[in-house]
Order: structure tokens, then C-alpha cells, then sequence
């Protein structure tokens, strides 16, 4: 009796003890946890800061970063900024002009990565001819107030802009490289034309205004391609084909940036 009495003492303190361990490592995990959030949100690198961007209205990601290789000078008038292009695109270059300022700014190429930018500046400087790079990075935009319909067809849409420089980039150096002949590379960009038209014909169906600017660029991206996939283009010995499909990538990039 007197032992089975001694076993309900041993099994009661046994219990008490188990429950104030188990309350004891709570408070414990639970003064951690506090602490942590506590020195996160008071951080200046990780704290309200790093949350404000998050979850505001006006985040946006960088998705992309490309090279520009630009002329080193700055042109004060159009005239000699045009024929600084014109000499470019000859040698196959992309020749855009962006007017910043008063000064003109010359483009000879975009790149996808800064190796293969420094590479043409290398090479160009052994012809006298300065240029520098210049880092763009393309964002996208945070999605507000859309239905799931929008938003599925801003992101394919987006993505598909995205996608494009990618192919683009790829089809222009298997083009220099005679990997692939003028014919293959204008028929894989008409077959970007045909994807380019059907977003933008999804885009129009939207009255919200983010998608009506990405519906702008979309038509505008349509109309880049369908002019250096036309026969036309191919065909016209003005300048080579080379200078069309990197002025077209170009011209799509910097409307993303």
C-alpha cells in the first residue's frame, strides 16, 4: 500500500515537472521568436524598409539586365548623330539615336552579357572608334487590381517580350556564325510577328490601364518585326540584314527599360 502510494507521488511530481519543461521551453521558443521579429522589423536593412517595398504598390522586379554599347561622345546636333548611325548600321551595327538632354546618344548594339559587350568595345577601339557599356535593366511592374484572366494574359505577354530578346540575341549570332542562313532567320522572325499579334490582340480586350501601356508596346514590338521579317527588308542591300535584326532588337529592348 505504501508503495503504490509512493509511485502516485513519484508519477505526480513526474508530471508537474514534464508540464512546467514543456511551459518553461515555450516561453523560451516564444521570447526567441519575439526577438527575432522585433530585430527584423527594426533593421534598417531587412526592416520596415525591405516591407514597405514589398508589399507597395510601386515595387517592381528586375527580370532583366542587358549591355548597350554606346558611342563614348555625345553629339550636340541630329545631323551628325544621323551620320555617325547611318555608318553604324553600314557595318552592321544598330544605329539608334536618344535624344538625352541637348546631346544625342548613338547605340551600336544591345548584349546580353557584359563579356560579349566589352568584347565589341575591344574590338572597336582597335578601329579608332570609342564606345563604352552601359548596364539597362528591364523591371516589371507589380499586378494590381486585375482579375485572373488579366493577369494570366499580362504575364504571358510580358513574358513573351522577354522570351523575344532572348531569341532574338540567339538568332543573331547563329546568323553571323553561318549557322543559319538570312532566309531561316527571317522565317523564325515572322513566326515571332504571328505570336507578337495574337498577344496584342489579347491585351486589346482589357480596359485596365497597365495593360493598355504593355498593349502599346506589344503593338509597337508587332510593327518592329513585321518590318525586319518582311521580304522587303530581307532583300534591300542598303544595309545588311545583320544591322536590320540588331536595330530591332534594339529598339525592343530600350522600350522595355
Amino acid at each position: 500500500m505504501k508503495r503504490k502510494q509512493n509511485n502516485n507521488e513519484d508519477n505526480y511530481y513526474y508530471t508537474r515537472t514534464r508540464k512546467k519543461g514543456v511551459l518553461g521551453l515555450g516561453i523560451i521558443l516564444s521570447f526567441f521568436a519575439l526577438t527575432i521579429v522585433f530585430g527584423f522589423l527594426l533593421s534598417p536593412l531587412f526592416g520596415v524598409g525591405y516591407l514597405g517595398n514589398l508589399f507597395s504598390s510601386d515595387y517592381k522586379k528586375c527580370v532583366k539586365t542587358c549591355y548597350a554599347v554606346v558611342c563614348t561622345s555625345e553629339l550636340e546636333d541630329e545631323t551628325s548623330a544621323t551620320k555617325l548611325a547611318q555608318n553604324l548600321r553600314s557595318r552592321g551595327g544598330a544605329g539608334i539615336i536618344e535624344k538625352v538632354d541637348k546631346n544625342y546618344i548613338v547605340y551600336l548594339g544591345i548584349y546580353l552579357t557584359k563579356k560579349d559587350a566589352n568584347l565589341v568595345c575591344e574590338n572597336l577601339k582597335e578601329q579608332n572608334f570609342e564606345s563604352s557599356v552601359t548596364e539597362l535593366k528591364i523591371y516589371k511592374p507589380r499586378i494590381n487590381d486585375l482579375t485572373s484572366e488579366e493577369q494570366d494574359n499580362f504575364n504571358k505577354s510580358f513574358d513573351f517580350l522577354i522570351e523575344s530578346i532572348d531569341t532574338i540575341y540567339t538568332l543573331l549570332h547563329q546568323f553571323e556564325t553561318d549557322e543559319i542562313t538570312n532566309l531561316t532567320l527571317n522565317l523564325r522572325l515572322n513566326a515571332l510577328v504571328l505570336s507578337a499579334e495574337y498577344y496584342n490582340q489579347k491585351l486589346i480586350e482589357s480596359s485596365s490601364d497597365l495593360i493598355k501601356e504593355l498593349n502599346t508596346i506589344m503593338a509597337s514590338v508587332a510593327s518592329i518585326l513585321k518590318y525586319v521579317a518582311d521580304e522587303e527588308t530581307l532583300t534591300n542591300n542598303s544595309f545588311p540584314y545583320a544591322s536590320e535584326v540588331r536595330r530591332c532588337l534594339a529598339r525592343i529592348t530600350l522600350m522595355l527599360v
